[in-house]
C-alpha cells in the first residue's frame, strides 16, 4: 500500500474529494469558499449569527470574512506532507469591502444573510475580468511569500481540472453560472499560467478523464468527477512531490476501480416475480480496499430501461457458510431505497471493509410496482419470493438461481498491483455447475490462484452473434488499466444455432480488436468445445474452427476442460511450424 499522506487543502471540493476517495489520504485542513483574495486580504467584521444549516457552511463563511486561510496553513505547515492548491472556487468571484476588505462571493454567503449585511464599496468582482486578474494576481504572490516562509513552497501542488462537459455515458453537463466547460476553462487558463510563472507545480488532469459522475453524492456538476479522475489526480500529485513508491516489478502503484458484473443480461425472459430476496455471493480473492453495490433496471442488450419503480428494502452483508446461508447474523449496510430514473440505477456509499479473504454474500430485498416487470438475468445467485427474509442467516425458503431480477455490479477499488483477469464470451465463462456460476467459474478459479480480481463478460441467450455489433456492453464492463490476462471464449450456441465456419470467423475476427480495447492486449483465444454427437455436422464446424484458430491466431491458446483453462500452446514465435497458415494480426477485422 502506498505510504498514507497528510493533506492541507486550499481550494474546493475537488481536493476533498480526492482525498476522500483514498483512505491513504488525511486532511489536516481544509479551506472552501475562500478566494486568494479574500484570503490574502484584511478581515472584516463576523456577524453574531450566521445562519446556515450546516456546521460546515457556517466554518467556511467564518473563516472566509476573517481571511483565515493562510494562518491556518502556517499553524500547520509542520504536520503537512502536501499542501493542496486549486482554484475551483474563485468561479465565485469577490465582493469588495472598505479598508481594502474581500469577501468571496458564495452562495453560503448569500443564503447565510450576511452578504445582505456587508456594505460593498464597489460592485462584485467576477473571474476573468481585467479587475480580478490583476487583484488575483497580486493575491497569489502574497500567498507565495507565506508559503515561503511557512516552509511550505516544495511541498505545495496546484491541481487543474477542466471543467465536465458530459459524463461517461455521454450526457451533457448543465452550464455552470451559464457559463460552459469551455468558457470556464478560458477564464481560468491565464489563472493557472500564472502560478507556473511563480513556479508552483500543476497538475493538469487529461480531458478524457475530466467526466462529470451522475452518480456523486453531491449530484452532477462541471467539477464533480468520475472516481478515476481523483485516483489520476492523487497518483500524479505523489509523483510530482517525490512520495509514490514503487512496487516490486519496478511500476509505480496507483488505485484502480473496477466494476466486477454479478450478474449478466439475458434475451428474451420475462420476470414474472414482483417481490423477493436476491443473495449474491462474492468471492473475491483479493487487496480490496473499498467496495460499493449498483443495481440497475437495464437491459443491457437493448439499453433500455424496464418501466415500473422497483424499491430494495434493504442490504445486508455477512460471511457465506452453506449454500446460500450466512455463518452469522448478517449486518445491515443500507435501508430502504428506490432505484432512481435513468440508467445509472442505484449506487449504496463506499464500503470500507474488505469483501476478499473470505466467502462473502450480500443480500437484498426487492419489490416491484404490481403487472411492471423487471430485468432478468443470469447470476450466481440465490433467490426467494419474500423480502422479509433478506436478513436471515438462514437460507430458508431461497433456492439456487440461474436468473435474477435486475443488473447488478460490485465496483471495487484496488491497486494496480492487483491483477485482474477478465473472460468474455458465452456461459462456458461460468460453470457447468448448476448453482454458483460465478464463484466456481474457471474464470474464478484462475483469479483465486493468482489473488487478482474476476471480471466475467458473458452475454448468453444466443451466443456471441447476438453481442458482435452491440456497442453499449464494451463500454459499460471496460477496465480503467489493461488486463493481466484476457481470454476470448466463444461459444456452443452459435454452432448449434446454424453458424458457418466462415459466420464464427467472422465473429471472432470482429470481437477481438474490441476485446483489446475494453480490457486490454493480452488476449487469449479459447477452442470451442467438442460437441456431443448430435445435432449431426457439428463436430465438424467445431474441428475446422478449432483448427483454423490455432493456426492463425497469434496469440496463447486455451481450452476449457473440466471448468478450467488448460493451455493448448504459448504465443508462437516465427520458427515454429505450426504458423502455415496466415497469422492473425492483434487488432485485425479480417
Amino acid at each position: 500500500m502506498a505510504t498514507p499522506l497528510r493533506l492541507g487543502i486550499l481550494g474546493s471540493c475537488v481536493s476533498r474529494d480526492m482525498a476522500e476517495l483514498h483512505r491513504e489520504c488525511t486532511v489536516a485542513f481544509y479551506v472552501a469558499r475562500q478566494s486568494l483574495i479574500s484570503a490574502a486580504s484584511p478581515p472584516t467584521e463576523v456577524p453574531e449569527t450566521v445562519d446556515l444549516p450546516s456546521a460546515f457552511q457556517r466554518r467556511m463563511v467564518v473563516a472566509d470574512l476573517r481571511s483565515e486561510a493562510l494562518d491556518l496553513l502556517e499553524d500547520h505547515a509542520p504536520d503537512l506532507d502536501v499542501l493542496v492548491i486549486d482554484l475551483v472556487d474563485e468561479r465565485l468571484g469577490v465582493v469588495p469591502l472598505a479598508e481594502g476588505a474581500f469577501a468571496t462571493d458564495s452562495q453560503e454567503l448569500k443564503e447565510s444573510g450576511v452578504k445582505d449585511l456587508l456594505r460593498p464599496v464597489s460592485d462584485d468582482v467576477e473571474l476573468g475580468t481585467p479587475e480580478h486578474f490583476r487583484r488575483w494576481k497580486d493575491a497569489a504572490r502574497a500567498v507565495l511569500a507565506r508559503l515561503e516562509a511557512a516552509g511550505l513552497r516544495d511541498r505545495s501542488v496546484v491541481l487543474r481540472v477542466p471543467f465536465a462537459s458530459r459524463t461517461r455515458d455521454g450526457v451533457s453537463v448543465p452550464p455552470y453560472m451559464q457559463r460552459s466547460a469551455a468558457e470556464w476553462d478560458d477564464a481560468f487558463r491565464p489563472y493557472y499560467a500564472f502560478l507556473r510563472e511563480l513556479g508552483l507545480p500543476v497538475v493538469e488532469l487529461p480531458p478524457e478523464l475530466a467526466l462529470g459522475d451522475a452518480d456523486h453524492r453531491w449530484g452532477l456538476s462541471p467539477y464533480h468527477f468520475v472516481p478515476e479522475a481523483y485516483a489520476w489526480l492523487l497518483a500524479e500529485l505523489r509523483r510530482v512531490v517525490g512520495l509514490d513508491e514503487p512496487s516490486e516489478d519496478g511500476d509505480w502503484v496507483d488505485q484502480q476501480y473496477i466494476r466486477v458484473p454479478l450478474s449478466l443480461p439475458v434475451a428474451g425472459i420475462r420476470n414474472p416475480a414482483t417481490a423477493g430476496t436476491v443473495r449474491l455471493p462474492l468471492h473475491l480473492r483479493a487487496d480490496v480496499t473499498r467496495w460499493r453495490l449498483r443495481v440497475t433496471n437495464l437491459d443491457e442488450r437493448t439499453g433500455r430501461l424496464a418501466p415500473g419503480r422497483v424499491e430494495i428494502s434493504g442490504m445486508w452483508v455477512g460471511r457465506a457458510s452453506s449454500p446460500g446461508a450466512f455463518d452469522a447474523a448478517p449486518s445491515r449496510r443500507m435501508g430502504r431505497r428506490r432505484l432512481p430514473g435513468g440508467k445509472r440505477g442505484l449506487v449504496t456509499p463506499w464500503f470500507d471493509d474488505p469483501i476478499g479473504d473470505g466467502d462473502w454474500m450480500v443480500s437484498l430485498g426487492w419489490s416491484a410496482d404490481p403487472g411492471r416487470r423487471t430485468v432478468v438475468t443470469l447470476a450466481d445467485a440465490y433467490r426467494g419470493p419474500d423480502p422479509s427474509t433478506a436478513d436471515r442467516p438462514e437460507a430458508t425458503g431461497l433456492t439456487a438461481s440461474r436468473y435474477v431480477p435486475l443488473s447488478w455490479a460490485v465496483e471495487v477499488e484496488t491497486c494496480d498491483a492487483v491483477p485482474v483477469v477478465v473472460a468474455w464470451g458465452d456461459e462456458r465463462c461460468l460453470s457447468a455447475a448448476t448453482a454458483a456460476e460465478l464463484g466456481d467459474s474457471a474464470l474464478s478459479r484462475l483469479a483465486r490462484e493468482m489473488r487478482a480480481v474476476p471480471v466475467h463478460s458473458v452475454f448468453p441467450g444466443t451466443g456471441l452473434a447476438l453481442w458482435a455489433d452491440y456497442q453499449s456492453q464494451w463500454e459499460h464492463f471496460a477496465v480503467a488499466t489493461p488486463a493481466t490476462e484476457v481470454f476470448h471464449v466463444m461459444g456452443m450456441r452459435d454452432v448449434i444455432a446454424g453458424a458457418s465456419l466462415e459466420r464464427l470467423r467472422e465473429l471472432f475476427t470482429d470481437t477481438l480488436p474490441r476485446l483489446e480495447n475494453s480490457f486490454g492486449p493480452h488476449v487469449n483465444a479459447v477452442l470451442l468445445d467438442t460437441p456431443p454427437p448430435s445435432p449431426a455436422g457439428l463436430s465438424e464446424v467445431v474441428t475446422a474452427y478449432n483448427d483454423w484458430l490455432l493456426t492463425t491466431f497469434a496469440g496463447p491458446v486455451y481450452r476449457l476442460q473440466d471448468d478450467a483453462f488448460t493451455k493448448v500452446r504459448d504465443a508462437l514465435v516465427a520458427e515454429d511450424p505450426i504458423t502455415s497458415g496466415t497469422p492473425l494480426s492483434r487488432g485485425s477485422t479480417s
